[in-house]
């Protein structure tokens, strides 16, 4: 899960700044971009952390429990006027993706299955662990409805489902899309696919989608070397634990 960040570090682009709440609590991270930003950041990016690690069995629930809770974060933090980047931690970050997340437009998606750069009606299917959000009129409502209509479910659906379907029936109203290039922003059953990798030396961030399990995640990562942490999960685990004391 500390691959992105450990990445970050060696190529000494350190795009966070640690900004911890609840009394020193610390998490899993959501990437939050200031428009007023700092002067020791050029990004103003900050990390907010959320989801405190109790147990080492628990940090999938913690992670879940984010996941599960994830346009709540955003909306908070929309609300606030901040730019809201949300990202799964199994990523591996090669350059700077934030000179995509400049212009006119609500938010910003990978999508599988429009062609670069249109976006297909009614059959787009955007990815939610990897997206841009901006404080627009527009981004705010349809991030309100995408809450209340995940609410009013008896048992919960997929957040990502429930995304695309207001995004193909222009629930509450048609926003603005800007789609990430998979030739910049791959999945890994793309990357990983045939050489692919090879031949596309322009990738900006791989996504892990399509594995299961932190282990065949951490695994594909280690065997293309793009694995930065020499600790063990567990290890990770007890860190976490024992700043949470302190």
């Amino acid at each position: 899960h500390d691959a992105e960040h450990a990445s970050q570090h060696q190529k000494g682009r350190s795009l966070r700044q640690h900004h911890h709440h609840g009394g020193g609590r610390r998490g899993l991270p959501i990437s939050v971009r200031d428009d007023q930003g700092r002067p020791s950041n050029p990004h103003g990016v900050q990390q907010l952390w959320r989801c405190q690690f109790r147990e080492t069995d628990g940090i999938l629930r913690a992670l879940q429990k984010l996941v599960n809770r994830r346009h709540y974060y955003i909306l908070s933090l929309l609300e606030r006027g901040q730019e809201v980047l949300f990202i799964d931690a199994d990523t591996f970050w090669f350059r700077d993706p934030f000179e995509y997340f400049h212009g006119n437009f609500d938010m910003s998606f990978v999508d599988e299955r429009s062609p670069y750069p249109k976006r297909l009606p009614k059959r787009s299917l955007h990815c939610a662990g990897l997206g841009y959000f901006r404080p627009t009129n527009r981004t705010l409502r349809f991030v309100r409805k995408w809450i209340s209509i995940i609410a009013e479910k008896k048992r919960p659906p997929s957040d990502q489902g429930v995304l695309n379907y207001m995004m193909h029936n222009d629930i509450p109203e048609h926003v603005n899309v800007r789609p990430l290039p998979l030739a910049f922003f791959p999945h890994a059953l793309i990357y990983y696919k045939d050489n692919w990798n090879k031949n596309h030396n322009g990738t900006i961030i791989v996504h892990n989608v399509g594995l299961r399990g932190h282990d065949a995640k951490m695994n594909k990562f280690k065997a293309n070397g793009m694995w930065l942490v020499n600790v063990t999960y567990n290890e990770i685990a007890q860190s976490f634990n024992q700043s949470t004391r302190h």
